[in-house]
């Protein structure tokens, strides 16, 4: 599962950086003085998303996380990612819109004790990881949600659930409609390390 996740403040990596620029100035074409959230990120908040944009191949736009679904209103902030492809919510998304969520890094909490402790999920050696999505279009904006897995190895003692962080070399395929989804989950990377919060 993936219910927080973490862009920095300070010492943004470049990439990022850029990211969160071209994602800002979107938005601050139509809502004037707009700035991204940054540091811990939770449903409901607007993040950058790397999506497939109408004048270049990929760009970055802001999005709220979570589907909202229902009367009232709650936030489908994560999918299955073995189950996306035929689920209603999912489906069209799955197939047409995918993204990806950049990040420096995710959270989990350790329910084993008695007050569960937080922990941070990284990419060693990397400052960036990028969280697959999915993303659909509404009255109201765009808004999109993370796909997870089966924990793998250490880290499902934690959590039995992960988001899935797609590699580099598949990112182009996994943006692109044209590609088949399903083939470039077998792709993601599960060698995490992690601090305690």
């Amino acid at each position: 599962m993936c219910g927080r996740f973490y862009v920095p403040d300070t010492d943004l990596p470049e990439e990022l950086l850029a990211l969160l620029s071209e994602a800002e100035r979107r938005r601050l074409a139509v809502e004037p003085g707009f700035r991204l959230k940054r540091g811990e990120l939770a449903p409901g908040d607007t993040v950058a998303v790397v999506a497939p944009g109408r004048a270049a191949p990929s760009g970055a736009f802001p999005m709220r996380w979570g589907f909202r679904l229902g009367t009232p209103a709650r936030l489908i902030f994560n999918a299955r990612s073995e189950s996306a492809g035929e689920r209603p919510l999912f489906r069209e998304s799955f197939a047409s819109r995918r993204c990806l969520l950049p990040a420096a890094a995710y959270f989990e909490w350790d329910h084993r004790q008695k007050r569960p402790e937080k922990y941070r999920f990284f990419l060693p050696g990397e400052p960036l990881l990028y969280l697959a999505g999915l993303y659909r279009l509404t009255a109201e904006g765009a808004e999109c949600t993370v796909l997870t897995r089966d924990a793998a190895g250490p880290l499902a003692d934690f959590h039995e659930r992960m988001p899935v962080i797609l590699p580099r070399e598949v990112h182009a395929a996994w943006l692109n409609p044209r590609e088949q989804a399903g083939g470039l989950l077998g792709e993601a990377l599960t060698a995490l390390e992690w601090a305690k919060e």
